[in-house]
């Protein structure tokens, strides 16, 4: 049975465990998962066409955002609406819009063929750039995004890390109002706009959640009986918004039914991973219910209710996860139970045989929420506990399927997260001494000969100059190829290296030898070269 001795978020990767495409690192790109890494760049570019706007199907730069870590990515938010023009071979599981086993869309996609699909959105791209204010009107008629179609093809305030790396580099030079030039990602061709950024209002609400078999939330269900279902309900909530908590009670299938629905306190402009909920409950007045809304979970219906301060709580916990369709064995929701009721009667609520055990482990990662955000099923166990004190018995956790042993904390004590931010991050380039001390020392070697081989001939320099820093660089070569595959000793090669170029070039030329450099690395990690 796996076990988990944390309540954590997942830990980003160094540079030496992140992604640039194989083998590549430095003077190295280590690409296994940096976001943006992806393949989800189709094999060729868009088919000509005789009438096809070149302007219109030109690619986008890749941006800089490639150089960031996720976390920068997640919490930087954008809105973004989006027209979709699929064709017979579009395949939407293969890009970040369709995640996990969430698959509500079509086979095929369309009938028309990919030239086909490339003429009606070069017609549908030029309506919305002459006229952005018909953009949603133009996505009910033309989108093939059967999830935002209905809602004018608006995604809400959504994280940049959950997005395909071709929107991240459109949205990065766009301003909120424009449209973009065609996108096209193994769903189709896309076209988007850019929201504003909303303002700081509070809004909080309650929902049902209806699955099918092919969201995230478990059931039998066909997607067309799930979307008849939660419209059916959906028009009763409307006429008598008064049962809708009897609804939840009865009908909701998502974890968050344990607690009435409640999915917490946001603010539009803060979202987090609810974005088209959240955009939802800001058009809503209190106590108005909203429309399905198709999301990974299934298709929701949503109440606003009245925005109030909301109590925070924080905890460390020892976790114990199980697969919930596991009826039996190791993996199982008895076994993990039985597991964590062993490990919560040995800790006997003492606070250093709690640490003890995160100790030997894991780690202590604490988390802090607010009522009706956190752990579905933990809040209230939480509450019962005085600050400082340990449970003396599991919890079950319904969002990760995971019995917890917990501690309580003192919110004050844990730090926020960072804040959210609402532009594409762009960095300024690589960390290069990171890379340096991160890679090793063939994959370094490998690199330098090369840089050797393609940097000097397209810098400024006097033959001999030239010729002398083709030999310096050899030389570091070599003694990435011979020094021991520690960090300081590659360190000390690629110091010693840059100390005898600025040696032989001089000042203004050194700063165009580094400048020259930088790019070379920042353009060999942006287009994922070998």
């Amino acid at each position: 049975m796996r076990i988990d001795f944390s309540w954590k978020a997942r830990r980003e990767k160094p540079w030496s465990e992140r992604c640039f495409p194989a083998g590549w690192v430095l003077l190295a790109g280590l690409c296994a998962g940096l976001p943006g890494c992806s393949h989800e760049q189709p094999k060729d570019t868009a088919p000509k066409s005789a009438t096809a706007d070149t302007a219109l199907v030109a690619p986008y730069p890749r941006g800089n955002w490639r150089l960031v870590e996720l976390e920068e990515l997640n919490r930087t938010i954008v809105w973004v609406s989006h027209i979709v023009i699929g064709y017979a071979d579009s395949k939407p599981m293969d890009t970040k819009l369709r995640r996990a086993t969430w698959a509500p869309d079509p086979t095929p996609v369309s009938k028309r063929s990919r030239s086909e699909a490339l003429t009606l959105a070069m017609k549908v791209a030029k309506e919305a750039v002459a006229s952005p204010d018909k953009f949603e009107e133009l996505a009910k008629t033309y989108s093939d995004d059967v999830v935002t179609k209905a809602q004018g093809g608006s995604l809400g305030g959504v994280a940049a890390g959950q997005l395909p790396p071709q929107f991240l580099d459109g949205l990065a030079v766009m301003k909120p109002g424009e449209v973009s030039r065609i996108i096209e990602t193994p769903f189709g061709y896309h076209i988007l706009k850019r929201g504003a950024v909303p303002p700081d209002v509070p809004v909080s609400g309650r929902r049902f959640v209806i699955g099918y078999t092919k969201s995230t939330t478990p059931s039998s269900r066909s997607r067309d009986d799930a979307a008849s279902l939660a419209a059916d309900l959906s028009r009763r909530a409307l006429a008598g918004p008064n049962a809708f908590g009897d609804m939840i009670a009865k009908y909701s299938e998502a974890p968050d039914r344990q607690q009435g629905g409640d999915i917490g306190l946001y603010s539009l402009r803060a979202p987090e991973f609810r974005g088209a909920e959240v955009e939802r409950l800001g058009a809503l007045a209190d106590g108005a219910v909203a429309e399905p809304l198709e999301t990974l979970e299934g298709f929701v219906v949503l109440q606003r209710t009245q925005a109030t301060p909301r109590m925070s709580y924080a905890m460390v916990a020892l976790k114990f996860s199980f697969d919930r369709a596991a009826p039996t064995g190791e993996r199982s929701r008895a076994a993990a139970g039985h597991e964590a009721a062993l490990f919560a009667k040995e800790i006997a609520g003492s606070i250093a045989a709690f640490q003890t055990a995160l100790a030997e482990h894991c780690c202590r990662e604490p988390i802090k929420w607010r009522e009706g955000r956190g752990p579905v099923g933990v809040t209230p166990a939480l509450a019962q506990l005085a600050i400082g004190s340990v449970a003396t018995q599991a919890v079950e956790s319904f969002t990760d399927d995971a019995f917890l042993i917990v501690e309580r904390l003192d919110p004050k004590d844990v730090p926020d997260p960072q804040p959210t931010v609402y532009e594409i991050p762009n960095s300024k380039g690589p960390d290069i001494e990171d890379l340096v001390g991160s890679t090793d020392g063939a994959t370094l070697a490998s690199n330098a000969r090369t840089l050797g081989d393609e940097l000097p001939g397209t810098l400024d320099l006097p033959d001999g100059q030239r010729d002398a820093l083709k030999q310096i660089i050899v030389k570091m070569s070599n003694g990435f190829a011979g020094a021991p595959d520690v960090q300081q000793s590659k360190l000390a090669v690629w110091r010693a290296s840059i100390a005898d170029a600025e040696k032989l070039l001089g000042s203004a030329r050194f700063l165009q030898f580094r400048s020259a450099l930088d790019a070379w690395v920042l353009r060999r990690m942006l287009e994922g070269r070998p």
